[in-house]
């Protein structure tokens, strides 16, 4: 599934529920040569949406889909905007355990949220780990509820 294709399922998701809280997309090209895109919505009541998911392509292009339960992401560190008073998660253990994958994305850069139609936060992020490499995280509705907001 390329960045367009898994963009357009993320926003179509969005538009069709209705307890959205916040989503996160974590995008990586790791140094073995796979690449992982994954992305995350949480509801308003703290729990993960089952449209979670994701994809790893193999270093011969081939692509694997990923559901929620075969990836583990815990938040280890937070950033509070002084723009916005959101707290946004800063750096996150990241694991895909039937792939081998054990990382830990960090931002590279904190000040990153952008005050749009709605308050959103990019960074570049460093991933170190038995693979290293450099990924992007977008985080949506950390400042508000993005319900509604699509």
């Amino acid at each position: 599934m390329n960045d367009k294709l898994m963009n357009d399922k993320l926003m179509n998701d969005k538009l069709m529920n209705d307890k959205l809280m916040n989503d996160k997309l974590m995008n990586d090209k790791l140094n073995d040569e796979r690449e992982v895109m994954f992305f995350q919505i949480r509801n308003v009541d703290g729990s993960l949406d089952p449209v979670s998911a994701g994809v790893i392509v193999e270093a011969d292009g081939s692509p694997r889909s990923l559901r929620l339960d075969e990836v583990q992401v815990k938040m280890l560190d937070y950033w509070k905007s002084p723009h916005s008073q959101a707290r946004y998660p800063a750096q996150w253990a990241f694991s895909i355990p039937s792939e081998g994958i054990d990382l830990t994305f960090t931002s590279l850069i904190a000040d990153q949220d952008l005050r749009l139609l709605f308050v959103c936060w990019e960074s570049a992020a460093r991933i170190e780990g038995p693979q290293t490499g450099f990924g992007y995280v977008e985080m949506t509705g950390y400042a508000h509820s993005m319900q509604g907001q699509f």
